[in-house]
């Protein structure tokens, strides 16, 4: 009897668990799989970098940066919080439940270490440290100026009869 209650049991919490992260839209795993990308938007040595960061975790609703020049910040569904230099911006899609746009300023360029901890509803904790470059440098703009590419001139090749 007692096998059977502990494997009816494990059962139960394996649904709880599964549906848990089933219905938030996410993978259905016990441990948050923790990424993130990033670009530097703009700035200069005078005024700064900006960075975005995409959060491309799964199964976490609750994630904690640490941006590598002593800035951090915590948010989940209910609760945001920073220490400056961080705008956070809940975005809602049908498609893409619980997503989020942050940016960092940084002040200066250089090279950090970014560290990205996400949580489950259970308590269960991972985390991704990536190894980041803030710097900015102007791109050349395309223009629609054709390019001077050499042709061959139908007049000078031998082979072809001239055009009347």
């Amino acid at each position: 009897m007692k096998k059977y209650f502990s494997i009816v049991l494990a059962m139960v919490l394996s649904a709880i668990v599964l549906s848990s992260c089933k219905d938030k839209g996410e993978d259905m795993t016990l441990n948050p799989v923790v990424r993130f990308d990033y670009g530097v938007l703009c700035g200069n040595e005078t005024a700064g970098y900006d960075v975005s960061f995409e959060n491309k975790s799964h199964c976490a609703n609750s994630f904690e940066w640490d941006f590598g020049d002593g800035y951090i910040a915590k948010y989940s569904a209910t609760h945001t919080q920073t220490n400056g230099n961080v705008e956070i911006i809940r975005i809602n899609s049908n498609d893409e439940a619980n997503k989020y746009a942050i940016w960092h300023h940084y002040e200066k360029a250089g090279t950090y270490r970014v560290t990205l901890v996400g949580e489950n509803a259970l308590g269960i904790r991972n985390y991704v440290t990536n190894t980041i470059r803030v710097e900015f440098t102007e791109t050349e703009e395309p223009t629609d100026e054709p390019t001077d590419t050499p042709t061959e001139n139908p007049t000078d090749n031998p082979t072809e009869e001239p055009m009347e």
